[in-house]
């Protein structure tokens, strides 16, 4: 074999290794940011986690220990338009939450009421980002939660987390775990109470 032939021969196999160079990257990349819902343990609950968050071991749910940031669900049997009603800014004062924002949004035929709250624990200022759903039966409240000192870095993606909880698809989910005939008054307490940053 010539010199000018393994020039040709070195020359396409440098151009046909940076292509499936550029192939491999391509396939990595594509799911990148392409996250998929998963199924909180527990609960009848799917999401799309933040990226670094890792499953609870406390809570149904996701967390990033080093950022004290986590996503929690609390799903129980009382209905959406009751509990809606009762996220009052004096409600959540009561557990010494701000109310910063508040918005009502529809995603697969229902009304979800969106929340923006800050709270301080432990000498932290956090901001939470709390979604309630559910229909007349049972409600499910998704609340993420995040040092504001990290918004920079998670506030987005725990957002992001919350808005993308949907039911889990009918006839698999876990039995709730409250007795159905758990009070109105008890099951809101329950709600707020669930909402100090684990």
């Amino acid at each position: 074999m010539s010199s000018d032939s393994n020039r040709r021969a070195s020359r396409r196999l440098g151009e046909m290794v940076r292509a499936g160079t550029v192939v491999l990257l391509l396939g990595a990349c594509a799911g990148v940011g392409a996250a998929d819902k998963v199924r909180v343990p527990g609960t009848q609950t799917m999401l799309e986690p933040p990226a670094g968050f890792t499953p609870s071991e406390r809570f149904p749910g996701f967390e990033r220990a080093d950022l004290q940031s986590s996503v929690v669900i609390t799903e129980v049997p009382a209905p959406v338009g009751e509990l809606s009603k009762a996220m009052t800014k004096e409600a959540l004062a009561s557990k010494g939450m701000t109310l910063l924002s508040s918005a009502t949004e529809t995603a697969g035929g229902r009304e979800r009421l969106l929340l923006h709250v800050a709270q301080q624990a432990g000498g932290v200022d956090f901001l939470k980002w709390m979604l309630l759903s559910g229909d007349q039966n049972k409600s499910s409240m998704v609340v993420g939660t995040y040092p504001k000192s990290a918004e920079s870095k998670v506030g987005g993606a725990v957002k992001a987390a919350v808005l993308s909880a949907v039911p889990a698809a009918a006839g698999g989910g876990d039995d709730l775990r409250l007795s159905r005939s758990c009070a109105f008054e008890e099951t809101l307490e329950l709600l707020l109470g669930c909402l100090i940053p684990p």
